[in-house]
Formats: structure tokens, sequence, C-alpha cells
């Protein structure tokens, strides 16, 4: 009779919990070719449409004669709203595994690159307060891409929530107000994309809701 190993059962479950699109690239060759059913078809669509919403708001609140801080922060919003649509629509319809594992890592890339845009954008200096942002979002994007421990996959949305809510904490210096609202926003976005009330449109209101945040942002740069 063969025997198991309690540490070693839960270990599985542990790996079982992980999506197939949070899988490492450095899997094997057959892996990469594997297929999965898309998710949910319209949820997805709605989804992909809804991560719109913050890079229209900061467009939308952009003046035509904005400085370099202001159109960076713009520009931060707009460049990760490709990569999450692509995500989107491929759990929608998609179904290579490897391909799934690849948008979702270019997908949390570039809310770091969004994060560290932010970061710099603030004071278009390079002081102690950009280099940890950026510190902290290089190390997420390397960790992204080379760790292949199913405890740091899972852990990886609160490590990026965290380096989203730092790069933006320059706003209390500028408007304390504006600083609230968006941590508000955040807490709110954060809160359901973690707890996921909504259901299958869970991501679709996530994308919503980050709008606030984004809004306050670039109002409190244009101010």
């Amino acid at each position: 009779m063969k025997s198991f190993s309690v540490p070693k059962l839960l270990a599985a479950r542990m790996q079982r919990r992980v999506e197939v699109v949070e899988q490492p690239t450095s899997v094997t060759t057959n892996a990469s070719h594997s297929s999965v059913a898309p998710i949910f078809g319209f949820p997805e669509v709605v989804a992909a449409a809804t991560m719109l919403a913050p890079s229209l708001v900061a467009l939308l609140l952009t003046p035509d004669d904005a400085s370099v801080q202001v159109d960076l922060m713009s520009l931060g919003a707009a460049i990760h709203c490709p990569f999450s649509m692509m995500l989107h629509i491929h759990r929608a319809y998609g179904r290579c595994a490897h391909t799934r594992g690849v948008l979702h890592r270019f997908d949390v890339s570039f809310i770091h690159v969004h994060a560290m845009i932010t970061n710099l954008a603030w004071r278009a200096d390079l002081g102690t307060y950009e280099a940890v942002g950026i510190l902290l979002n290089v190390a997420s994007i390397v960790a992204l891409f080379t760790s292949c421990h199913a405890k740091n996959q899972i852990n990886a949305p609160l490590w990026t929530a965290a380096c989203v809510v730092w790069s933006a904490a320059y706003i209390f210096v500028l408007n304390q107000v504006l600083g609230i609202c968006a941590y508000l926003g955040w807490a709110l976005a954060f809160g359901v994309f973690f707890l996921k009330p909504c259901g299958i449109y869970t991501p679709a209101v996530f994308h919503l809701l980050l709008a606030l945040p984004q809004a306050c942002i670039v109002t409190s740069v244009v101010r």
C-alpha cells in the first residue's frame, strides 16, 4: 500500500489553487501546447471594455496645455490598458494555456510600469521616494517572471496593490482631500477584487472603480 505525506498533499492542493493563467513560463514544451477552456465569454469582454475607464478619465481631465507631469500620468494609465484588454479577451475566447500565462504576466508587469511612471511623474525627478518605487516595481516584475512557487503567485496581487499605493503617496503633498479620495477609491476597488462580491463581473466592476483614483491623481497635478 502506498503511503501519503500530508504536507505533500497540502502542497499539491495549494498548487492547484493557482489558475492556469498564473503558471510559470518555465514549464515543459508539452505543457506550453496544452489547452484550457475559455472562462466566461461575455463577462470577460465586459471586463476588457471597462478597462478603458481609467484611461478615458485621465484623457478627459488632461488639458491641451498640460505639463509633462500630467501627460505622464495619462500615459501611465494608457500604457497598461491594451495588455489588460488582451488578457480578458483571451480569457473569453482563447484556449492556449501558454498564451494566457504570457498575457497574464504582461498584464501585471504593465501595472508595475504604470506605477513607476506615476512614481516618477510627480516631481519629474529621481529622489529617494522615486528610487524606492522603482526598486519595488522592478523587483515585482522580476519575481513575476522567475518565481515558480505557488505561494508567490497567489500573493502577487497583494504585492502589486502595495506598489500601486506607494506610487501615489506623493498626492498627499499636493492635495490631501484628493489623496484621501484616491486611497478610499483604491480600498474599495481592491476590496471588490479580493472579496469578489460581484461574481463573474467582479473584474469589470474593479476596472470601473479604478477610474476614481486615476481621476484624483491627474486632477491633483493639473491643479
